[in-house]
């Protein structure tokens, strides 16, 4: 391991030159950017100028590396656990090719790393919400973690780990089928080290909407999969049943409603798509409040729509739409 480098920042891609690019741009352009810092980039064999535009970077830059797969076939999220062994920093941070850092984003982290560079118990770095803005929690045990991270565990970006431990994570593609490694990470690694830090703070400027949709099942993927992941936690009393119940809730009303509705407005870019929702949210069949769900379509449809429209014409309707955003936060979509 290279020791002098304290932080990897593990980018896997696949055809988005453009966005991946804009990515890199914001992270050279964040303070701390220097030696103790470098960017993995881990090409999934692009069939666009992703090559072309690495190689100028890393011409610039000794510590941006470019590995490209050498077979032209695709190996999808295989490409996460590839970007992050090739990471040699002592924290390693699994990252979208698709987000824009924060001027301070990189500093801060540096200074989190070290600070944890002696305890070493499992940290994460998420993005501000809800409640959660600007703090640094300690969990005690993975139940505490889920209640304070919830479904935002599941993304890619809030996924990162101390390079020891993720060199002895054992079967490291368990999960590979449920699209959702980085959260079978999490919860193998909080529940073995029994404790946990997760430190919420402004990382990003923005996330690139990409154009095009429909490229996973949101209910097959948060619906199924990612509620079955508990399943081996719950039966070793790891999580609260009462937890879990309250996580379904969570899930349904601020992610898979508002993102199903939403995804009518924004069909031309929205990422999901649905489908079997009878088969895929089977774990909701016995809760009553899924059948309530189906009433509040119709109003959180009316609001979403004035949200969308309003967020359209920000310039003109600022008042408006801070207002109706407000109204969506607090009945919780």
């Amino acid at each position: 391991m290279n020791n002098h480098i304290l932080l990897s920042i593990c980018i896997p891609t696949y055809n988005r030159a453009e966005y991946l690019n804009q990515t890199i741009q914001s992270i050279v352009d964040s303070n701390g950017f220097g030696d103790q810092v470098e960017i993995i980039i881990s090409d999934n064999c692009s069939t666009d100028n992703t090559e072309i535009i690495c190689k100028q970077w890393i011409n610039k830059y000794k510590n941006i590396k470019y590995y490209k797969q050498i077979k032209p076939t695709n190996i999808a999220d295989q490409n996460f656990i590839d970007a992050l062994t090739l990471g040699t920093g002592q924290y390693l941070k699994l990252n979208n090719d698709t987000v824009l850092f924060r001027k301070e984003t990189v500093q801060y982290m540096l200074n989190v790393i070290n600070d944890n560079t002696n305890m070493k118990n499992p940290l994460f770095f998420y993005i501000n919400y809800l409640n959660n803005k600007n703090s640094v929690i300690d969990c005690d045990g993975l139940d505490s973690f889920v209640k304070k991270t919830s479904y935002f565990v599941t993304w890619i970006s809030h996924f990162g780990c101390w390079k020891e431990h993720f060199d002895n994570l054992s079967q490291k593609d368990k999960a590979i089928d449920t699209s959702l490694m980085q959260t079978d990470w999490s919860f193998r690694l909080v529940s073995k080290h029994k404790k946990a830090t997760v430190c919420f703070y402004g990382l990003y400027d923005s996330v690139i909407l990409q154009n095009k949709n429909g490229s996973y099942n949101i209910l097959k993927i948060f619906g199924l999969n990612y509620l079955s992941i508990y399943k081996e936690y719950i039966d070793k009393s790891l999580i609260n049943k009462k937890t879990y119940s309250q996580e379904k809730k969570k899930l349904l009303f601020r992610f898979l409603i508002p993102s199903y509705i939403m995804g009518i407005y924004q069909h031309k870019t929205h990422k999901f798509y649905i489908d079997k929702p009878f088969v895929y949210l089977k774990e909701y069949q016995h809760d009553w409040y899924f059948y309530l769900s189906f009433l509040l379509i119709v109003p959180y449809f009316i609001i979403c729509g004035f949200v969308f429209i309003a967020k359209k014409t920000t310039s003109q309707n600022p008042k408006l739409y801070n207002f109706l955003r407000r109204i969506k936060a607090r009945i919780g979509i």
